[in-house]
């Protein structure tokens, strides 16, 4: 069993602390600035691998400097990176993280390689060696978002893989026009509450998860954060609470339950205790800095389960 993410990729650049006043001044002193990868689709890929999956990427990376960073962190975990395109039109997207001393972050985002990104890059043949198709960074691969990527979510299903897809924020304001094409095709869309309420303009999950699936979406999942995680299907509806852990930096705690989940879905567990190994690898994640530091192998996640105490409990 395995999963194929697909989508964005970024390299990171994280600096912390800052405060409001910081880019006001002419200089701040910090006491880190470092390099990750990053990037939604990159970080659910790693994070899946730290979990003791097979995976495999399928991307964009321009012919440079962080793109060779990226490739060689991706090997490194044991990633196939077969898939990933090497293109000479622009540089790797990189993103600078500005990290508050209360674990809020800033992004200032620079698309590059992931706005040539289309589904050509998409090699179909290698859809046949997993199990799970997921594409991460919506609305941030202009060219791939909406009909490429409904045209891999169909070519996925036919050929039996389950489907899952998360979002990113839509700078363009058009958010269910551009998604709806793939939501028909999806077994799981994981994305925020924050990112619903602007994709459906309904505040409730129980609304959304009813917009949701009514355009064919077979199980909601949504992220709220401290609140937890809403979760919805045709015979089952729950929230599964979040754990109470010390927050250090809230970067990749999304992904980090995507991944999670994911890898849940892979080996056999049912949609709630998917949700719980999500909601596990994202407090692993926050207790250190950067979207993939902190989160541990599988059965360290699944030993803290029994441990770590839960919100809204």
């Amino acid at each position: 069993m395995s999963i194929l993410c697909a989508g964005q990729l970024v390299f990171d650049i994280l600096a912390k602390p800052v405060n409001s006043r910081s880019l006001e001044l002419d200089t701040t002193a910090v006491d880190t600035i470092s390099f990750s990868n990053g990037g939604d689709a990159l970080n659910v890929a790693m994070i899946c691998s730290k979990l003791g999956e097979s995976v495999g990427f399928s991307g964009r990376v321009g012919n440079d400097d962080k793109g060779k960073f990226l490739l060689e962190k991706m090997s490194a975990a044991g990633m196939q990176i077969d898939g990933v395109k090497i293109g000479e039109e622009s540089d790797t997207s990189s993103v600078i993280v500005l990290i508050h001393d209360d674990g809020a972050r800033n992004f200032l985002y620079h698309g590059g390689a992931n706005d040539e990104f289309t589904i050509a890059d998409v090699d179909f043949s290698i859809l046949e060696d997993y199990s799970i198709v997921f594409v991460g960074g919506t609305f941030m691969l202009p060219k791939f978002d909406g009909e490429g990527a409904a045209l891999l979510f169909k070519q996925a299903q036919g050929l039996g893989k389950v489907t899952a897809m998360d979002v990113s924020y839509d700078t363009t304001g058009q958010w269910m026009k551009i998604i709806e094409p793939s939501l028909q095709y999806l077994d799981y869309f994981i994305p925020s509450i924050g990112e619903g309420e602007e994709i459906t303009g309904v505040e409730r999950p129980e609304e959304m998860a009813e917009i949701f699936m009514r355009k064919g979406v077979k199980n909601v999942v949504i992220k709220m954060g401290k609140d937890g995680v809403y979760i919805k299907n045709d015979t089952l509806e729950k929230v599964i609470p979040a754990f109470r852990v010390e927050v250090v930096d809230t970067t990749g705690a999304g992904d980090s339950f995507v991944a999670g989940f994911l890898t849940g879905l892979d080996r056999g567990m049912n949609i709630e205790e998917s949700a719980e190994l999500g909601q596990a690898a994202a407090a692993h994640c926050v207790q250190a800095i950067g979207s993939t530091t902190g989160v541990v192998d599988f059965n360290k996640t699944i030993l803290s389960m029994k441990t770590m105490e839960k919100r809204n409990e």
